[in-house]
Parts: C-alpha cells; structure tokens; sequence
C-alpha cells in the first residue's frame, strides 16, 4: 500500500502525474486526514466530488502527537526541514508495515528513505 501525499494528488488532479491512476485502479492507495485537510485547503476544481474521492479511500490509521514526537526524537528528525504534517504521515507509514510514503517533497523524502518508508509506484 502506498500513502500518497498532498503534492503528488495535486499533480495528478492538474494531469501532470499520470503514475497515481494504476495504482487506485490496484487498490494500492491510502489517505491520511492531514492530507485532505492540505488539499481541502487549496483550489480545487471539481471540490466537492474531488474532496469525496478522498475521503472515499483506504485511510492510514493516525499517529497521535506522543508517537509523532517520540519518532522526531528516535529518527533524530529535529533540523530536518519537514514540518509537522510530514512527521505525522511518516510515524503513521512506520506503524504500518509494508506502506510506503509516496511524496515529491525533498526534505520529506530523504526522511522517509532513511527510515527505509519512502515509496514510488514504480518500484511496487
């Protein structure tokens, strides 16, 4: 399973990223609630149906704020440059085995491949 974040549903919503509709037509896709919220935050066309699609998929189990920030100081996370979104979506991947975080963030997924948790379609 594959979490997907915000910028890379963007992407796929303004049809720069044709790589995210195979892997919902596999069921391969997760959600996370902070991720929604980010979408819900921008300009959507389409935003009720888009925001329905959403909510309409697998959703990650969340991490509570303890577990996000005992993975900020276990995995040293502090000065990394990801905010508080990303920490959240990396501790609730770690506690998923076998998802992975797909995202196009730098600072997010250089964290996410030293914790061995980032993730891109084509290497599912």
């Amino acid at each position: 399973m594959m979490l997907v974040d915000s910028a890379i549903w963007i992407d796929h919503f303004d049809g720069r990223n044709t790589s995210l509709q195979p892997l919902l037509e596999q069921d391969g896709v997760l959600t996370h609630p902070l991720v929604i919220t980010e979408i819900a935050l921008g300009n959507l066309p389409q935003r009720d149906s888009t925001l329905q699609i959403l909510q309409n998929l697998p959703h990650i189990e969340e991490a509570s704020h303890a577990e996000a920030l005992a993975l900020l100081h276990s995995q040293r996370l502090d000065g990394s440059g990801i905010g508080c979104v990303d920490l959240h979506l990396l501790c609730a991947v770690k506690r998923r085995p076998g998802t992975r975080l797909w995202t196009r963030d730098r600072k997010l997924n250089k964290a996410a491949t030293a914790m061995g948790l980032a993730g891109h379609p084509a290497a599912a």
